[in-house]
């Protein structure tokens, strides 16, 4: 939480060796706590530092790492009852689900405040920010070959977890079709993981859907795997 520490991670995040470390060490404290609380804005400036150098130097692994991580840490926050209603699109600490725009309705009228004591906030509802909030403006969430290599990446990890018995160059014509569709599966489940991120990280609809038919495209997926991918971004999105 010190200044000296977060001067130092910024620091050490400019080289390929910092950032491994940093986001071992931050994915291994995760098992322990994720309230990060009054650690929630250095967290998320040393993480928008962290994302910046992925970008520049194409640093896919721990991109794709910060990218869960950050909607996984948060902070609560409580919002008086007289004014959480008006945050329409914000969950409750019990669901389990992020804050969306929470911190921006909460702290939208500072006079009012001045009129909340402690004791009316503790009778508001308490909500979960999650340190995305910090980061949906970063440049990288707009970057297409960042997505489309974050893909290639989860897609081979998965494909590296099925066991063959023989090499593809062995099978025989049936074998090699089930090989086959199992790869579009595992590629279909990771491109519907990708558009639900994008989502999450505040990209367009358009940038999601150009995303989605490009994919479909390169990677030979069914027209059914197409619609269904669709169906999942426009559901999202309404």
């Amino acid at each position: 939480k010190s200044i000296e520490s977060v001067n130092w991670i910024n620091k050490a995040v400019k080289h390929q060796c910092g950032r491994d470390f940093f986001t071992y060490e931050l994915n291994q404290f995760r098992s322990k706590q994720v309230d990060v609380g009054e650690g929630f804005d250095p967290l998320g400036a040393v993480l928008w530092n962290a994302l910046s150098y992925c970008q520049s130097e194409k640093d896919i692994h721990n991109a794709s790492v910060i990218m869960m991580l950050c909607q996984t840490f948060y902070r609560p926050i409580i919002i008086p009852k007289r004014r959480s209603s008006l945050v329409t699109a914000a969950s409750p600490v019990e669901g389990h689900t992020d804050l969306k725009d929470v911190s921006s309705a909460a702290t939208s009228d500072s006079n009012d405040d001045e009129d909340c004591d402690g004791e009316d906030a503790q009778r508001g509802t308490k909500y979960r920010e999650y340190i995305k909030e910090r980061l949906l403006a970063h440049p990288i969430w707009q970057d297409g070959i960042y997505w489309e290599q974050a893909l290639w990446k989860c897609t081979i990890e998965q494909l590296q977890t099925i066991p063959y018995e023989r090499e593809w160059h062995d099978m025989d014509k049936h074998t090699r079709m089930h090989a086959v569709r199992r790869v579009h599966d595992v590629i279909f489940s990771q491109v519907m993981a990708i558009i639900h991120s994008m989502m999450e990280l505040g990209c367009s609809q358009k940038q999601t859907r150009e995303f989605l038919y490009r994919m479909c495209v390169v990677h030979q997926l069914s027209e059914m795997q197409r619609l269904q991918l669709l169906e999942h971004t426009l559901r999202s999105a309404g």
